[in-house]
């Protein structure tokens, strides 16, 4: 894939985004309610990119014809139960479902035991279910069977068996609903709608009234998909017919909270800006009509870049806008001082750029271990001799990458020659060490050495890029294209968090990484704490703050992905962290600005055509390896200042921030208040 092909939509994605957002910025110039004006599309494709942006900034919006049917749970489950179909039984599917989806295990008991979503995907992963209908339950009853056997009455593997049965009970319900193949190898389209009706209105479940609006829709869809004559085709056709009736529907989102009323919100509400398509009759609700994305619209000529942002949607345009107008010295300053985040991160750069060996670089400093060199096995060492760093984190952080689920053995115990890749990362780029490569005993001076690595907590990479072919994170923090913009590359770590939990790989990467920079050896005392490096995990007490204001960074953004679209939930990494600002005062400068602008606008159009977060990751990684990005600036468009300003202070950075507050409070009163 070329980089013209890559981001030949580009251009055009980030006009209109610029129009909506100009378009929102002049109701908050003049001063105008939400309510008293709706923006009138032009093309339906816009529609999900004003979703994204009201989300993005909380703004109350109704939309005619409804929201986009993709962006809700309901059809993630969906959609990832159609694909299963469509590519033989694919477990990885299956896993994704219970990631991304609302599918409902938790209804099903067994011996006082309720099932789970984390608790299944964990489990089919464990039985490495592979591929094959047939497969599923066998390999998932070997799994259970093996943890039966190391279960006693008050252990924890005894709960987690009963789990698995609940499980197991949900996992034949869905067999029994989705169709099988006839002898041809042919599956009926009412067969697959009927299969489909009974997953949204018997298997999933959601308390959020929005989503059990689009399980009705779903069920709607499948409904009349049924009164229309029958065909027969293969599974991956009748899949690829399905899916587009899912992606061009909407439905009447409820942005109420769980146990509310659910209000379709697709006619105008008071205090929320109403949105339509232009080609529906009833135009003239509200006074002010703003047209977007026809040609004489003037909501928004000028891109991001070239704009003065002004008046600023947010605090991270205002840090933009900044570093237009002001020295870039002085207002990186002030933004490292305004972000914890960033400027730990900025600290572990430095300490990282320099030849000293630091608790950044694996010195985790005299008397962190508390283990003696006899606790650890031969392999251990061996482990340690090929990288010492590796070592630290696989028998000391306890971090290792979950083993890729693959096809299940058959009935002779082989394992097929086809194996299916990890649900987030293709197999072919795993990398782990080879505990089998060395049967040998240690030599005496490779157990002088370990020995001396333990008494004084040293875990060098054994080269001078930081990362080795024995390395572990070399598959979170090695090489790739995106390293002319290091900043991107550390954004894909914190966004694989999202894609598979069980994985503590990316969340390590994040943390020791430039947006949050916490050493070596405050991951050790987390964990000799007792902390854990996963998306759900709590900070404890006496966690180190780096630790604490990174976990709960990842927390927030979970939060976001249970009911927005992922292109909002980048969006939002984004702005937390002032990240176009702070890349704009880096090295990379307007080059790494501009870069960023075109990863996001990729996201931003995948994510408004139903892609995943899953998905998205996949696809960044994949564009991130065969993309060069730009290696010039954009036009400096902007006028300096004759008179450099004075530097920025946490005073200016308060009064900015009360009055973007101050202006969407203004514009959130109802009209005539």
């Amino acid at each position: 894939m070329t980089h013209s092909q890559i981001f030949m939509d580009v251009e055009r994605a980030g006009d209109d985004e610029a129009k909506i957002r100009n378009a929102l910025r002049g109701l908050l110039e003049k001063e105008q309610p939400f309510d008293g004006a709706q923006f009138l599309l032009s093309r339906s494709a816009l529609l999900p990119l004003c979703f994204e942006l009201t989300r993005l900034y909380d703004i109350p919006c109704t939309f005619d014809p409804g929201v986009p049917l993709h962006y809700s749970k309901a059809a993630r489950t969906a959609f990832a139960w159609l694909r299963w179909l469509a590519e033989d039984y694919s477990g990885r599917h299956l896993i994704r479902m219970m990631y991304d989806g609302i599918p409902a295990p938790q209804e099903l008991h067994f011996e006082g035991e309720r099932g789970g979503r984390l608790q299944m995907a964990a489990m089919l992963r464990r039985a490495a279910i592979g591929a094959g209908r047939e497969r599923l339950l066998p390999a998932v009853d070997r799994s259970l069977a093996v943890l039966r056997k190391s279960a006693t009455e008050d252990n924890t593997a005894l709960r987690s068996w009963r789990q698995g049965q609940a499980n197991r009970l949900w996992l034949q319900k869905l067999l029994e609903a989705t169709p099988s193949a006839n002898a041809h190898g042919l599956l009926s389209l009412h067969a697959i709608a009927e299969g489909a009706r009974t997953l949204v209105q018997h298997l999933c479940r959601d308390a959020y009234p929005g989503e059990e609006l689009a399980l009705a829709r779903i069920a709607e869809l499948m409904s009349g998909l049924q009164s229309a004559p029958d065909a027969e085709m293969k599974p991956h056709q009748a899949a690829a017919k399905v899916i587009p009736l899912l992606r061009e529907a909407y439905f009447p989102m409820a942005l109420q909270a769980p146990g509310s009323d659910a209000i379709p919100t697709t006619s105008p509400l008071p205090g929320h800006l109403h949105v339509a398509i232009d080609s529906h009759p009833d135009q003239t609700h509200r006074p002010a009509t703003i047209r977007i994305g026809s040609l004489s619209d003037d909501a928004g000529q000028h891109h991001m870049q070239t704009h003065a942002l002004q008046p600023p949607l947010s605090l991270a345009e205002w840090w933009l806008s900044a570093c237009r107008q002001r020295d870039r010295t002085t207002v990186r300053s002030a933004l490292l001082a305004w972000q914890p985040l960033l400027r730990e991160g900025a600290r572990a750069e430095a300490a990282r750029a320099t030849n000293d060996f630091t608790a950044w670089d694996g010195n985790c400093g005299a008397g962190s271990i508390t283990r003696l060199p006899e606790e650890f096995r031969d392999d251990a060492l061996h482990d340690f001799s090929r990288c010492p760093y590796s070592f630290f984190l696989e028998y000391l952080l306890e971090v290792k990458e979950p083993p890729p689920w693959r096809q299940s053995p058959d009935a002779s115990g082989d394992v097929p020659r086809a194996e299916v890749s990890s649900p987030s990362i293709p197999e072919a780029d795993t990398l782990r060490l080879d505990h089998s490569a060395r049967t040998d005993p240690p030599s005496p001076s490779l157990r002088m050495a370990f020995a001396t690595a333990l008494a004084a907590g040293s875990f060098p990479h054994p080269d001078d890029s930081g990362t080795c072919a024995a390395c572990p994170l070399r598959e979170v923090c090695g090489p790739s294209a995106s390293r002319q913009i290091p900043e991107l590359q550390h954004l894909l770590n914190a966004m694989r968090i999202l894609t598979d939990p069980e994985n503590p790989l990316p969340m390590v990467a994040f943390l020791r990484g430039p947006l949050c920079g916490a050493d070596d050896r405050a991951l050790l005392a987390y964990r000799n704490a007792g902390g854990q490096f996963a998306f759900n995990a709590r900070a404890i007490p006496g966690t180190d703050e780096r630790i604490t204001r990174g976990l709960q960074f990842i927390k927030d953004t979970v939060r976001l992905v249970r009911s927005n679209p992922p292109g909002t939930v980048i969006a939002s990494m984004l702005e937390r962290l002032a990240l176009h600002a702070a890349i704009a005062c880096s090295p990379s400068g307007w080059t790494g600005v501009a870069a960023l602008q075109e990863v996001f606008s990729l996201v931003q159009s995948w994510s408004m055509t139903g892609s995943s977060i899953p998905e998205i990751v996949d696809r960044l990684q994949a564009a991130f390896l065969e993309t060069t990005f730009p290696s010039s600036p954009p036009p400096e468009v902007l006028p300096r200042p004759a008179a450099s300003p004075p530097a920025l202070t946490m005073g200016d950075i308060d009064d900015a921030e009360r009055k973007i507050r101050a202006r969407f409070e203004r514009a959130l009163r109802p009209s005539g208040v």
